[in-house]
């Protein structure tokens, strides 16, 4: 009898082991899902944000790049600007320059009694001038032929002095210093 009790608590004790092994095993198995499972809830936790981080770098990356072209477009659009206000600018001079030399002409025109039988000739006449309109010199750089149109023409220029210049333009004051004028049959 006490063979068979031995016998029977060895057995149970076994099988206790054996329930104990498999609880354990079991557990085992239940703590490795159970950290497979937050393993995985992990990983899937720092891709979202390794997707985030990199989805606000992209963000950043773009508003930086849109600021960019935004300010690029800014230089572009301010140096289009710059050129054109040049180009009006000096197509305001031009306008101006223009303005004085036919001025200058007209004064002299104004001043010129023309030699009788001098309806064919021609002179190229160029004068320089001082600031405030008073005539240096004059030259006559292609001669008509005739002595009196040509004497008459200095004569004119002359008594035109000080020709009309612009008082408030400096840059235009200077270029008017020297001019060139063709007189003759048309004028």
């Amino acid at each position: 009898k006490e063979a068979k009790e031995a016998k029977e608590a060895k057995e149970a004790k076994e099988k206790a082991a054996k329930l104990a092994e498999a609880k354990a095993k079991i557990a085992a198995s239940l703590n490795k899902n159970q950290l497979d499972n937050e393993m995985n809830d992990l990983g899937k936790k720092l891709k979202a944000d390794e997707r985030a981080k990199l989805q606000k770098a992209a963000e950043t990356a773009n508003r930086q790049e849109a600021d960019r072209l935004l300010q690029a477009q800014k230089i572009a659009d301010k140096n289009a600007a710059d050129k054109l206000a040049a180009a009006n600018s000096a197509s305001e001079q031009a306008k101006l320059l223009a303005k004085y030399h036919d001025l200058i002409q007209q004064a002299v025109l104004q001043q010129w009694d023309k030699p009788p039988d001098s309806e064919k000739l021609y002179a190229t006449v160029r004068i320089i001038v001082f600031p405030d309109g008073e005539v240096r010199s004059i030259f006559l750089t292609k001669p008509s032929g005739n002595e009196a149109f040509d004497a008459s023409l200095k004569a004119a220029i002359t008594k035109a002095s000080p020709l009309p210049m612009p008082r408030d333009n400096p840059a235009l004051n200077e270029k008017l210093q020297f001019m060139t004028f063709n007189f003759g049959n048309k004028d």
